[in-house]
């Protein structure tokens, strides 16, 4: 510690002499090292140095004969893996004597943002039908670092969101999830930033959804893959009707041998849930495979493929 008597401490940080002009109150440029200013005016940003960079000032700190002192400023930028992201220090101890001053050594460090960003809000459902989902929007994170989101669905509200149900990763606040069973399910989301960091999640329940009342009839005919699949013992088929008329929904062998009918009648414009439990039209149980269904309505018809695994 020299010998003169220190007022004050001042802290700086370097920065690229290209950026001072990315920096509000810079009103003239940088002044020579050892130039006297008045370090209370507010628009008085940089201290000038040699060579490529600029000097940064950032406070002033009362000297107050403690052993230590310690200030806390903000980091312009965090460590990335393609920029460790290094920023320099320096602290200046000031006597009463303006051209009296002593400069520490510079010394470095980086940020690393560890900060998980703000829980997803406002987040809602709304089924749809024809063919049958939901619909969620959310509301976007107000932090600048944001990577992405993530969508979760699970069996209970206790579920834990992981890799086995992450179902998608949007850029954007909304998500159109084509799951007929979506009325059992639960749905978490949360936010991502740039580092990996993720939020506390969002949750939304089957008796949070709006437009849960099924329509009288779909826009369009449709047929939907049966669920679950594969199956053992029963398996249950959605499809929807955009008119009244004779409805058929039969079931065929690889080799396309009928085995089953479910439906051959007269139907309402509606929508329908039809169960197969892996018996034939004889009674029988049928073998593990690889097994077709068909829906014909007017001139809609539709054939998709299933698996019975016994």
């Amino acid at each position: 510690m020299p010998s003169a008597e220190i007022s004050r401490y001042s802290v700086w940080r370097r920065v690229p002499k290209a950026a001072v002009s990315l920096f509000a109150g810079e009103a003239q440029e940088p002044w020579p090292l050892g130039v006297t200013v008045d370090f209370d005016d507010p628009a008085i940003r940089f201290y000038s140095s040699s060579g490529d960079s600029a000097w940064e000032w950032l406070a002033n700190v009362p000297a107050r004969h403690f052993e230590t002192y310690a200030l806390t400023v903000q980091s312009l930028y965090d460590s990335m893996g393609t920029d460790p992201g290094w920023q320099y220090f320096m602290i200046s101890a000031h006597t009463n004597d303006p051209v009296v001053y002593y400069d520490s050594p510079v010394d470095s460090g980086y940020s690393v943002d560890n900060l998980s960003p703000c829980q997803p809000e406002g987040l809602a459902g709304e089924a749809i039908y024809g063919p049958p989902g939901l619909t969620l929007t959310w509301e976007p994170n107000s932090e600048p670092d944001i990577a992405c989101y993530a969508v979760y669905r699970g069996d209970s509200v206790s579920f834990v969101p992981g890799p086995g149900n992450l179902i998608s990763s949007p850029c954007n606040t909304t998500y159109s999830d084509n799951y007929q069973l979506w009325n059992h399910r639960y749905y978490k989301v949360s936010s991502i930033d740039v580092h990996g960091n993720e939020s506390q999640f969002a949750l939304l329940r089957p008796e949070d959804v709006t437009g849960g009342e099924t329509p009288e009839a779909p826009l369009a005919s449709f047929l939907e893959q049966n669920v679950p699949n594969p199956f053992n013992p029963a398996t249950t088929i959605h499809f929807g009707l955009e008119k009244t008329g004779h409805v058929s929904l039969w079931i065929y062998d690889v080799a396309g041998r009928f085995i089953r009918v479910l439906v051959d009648e007269m139907r309402e414009a509606n929508v329908y849930d039809e169960v197969w439990d892996g018996i034939d039209n004889g009674g029988n149980a049928v073998a593990s495979g690889v097994y077709f269904y068909q829906l014909r309505s007017g001139t809609f018809r539709e054939t998709k493929k299933m698996v019975l695994l016994r």
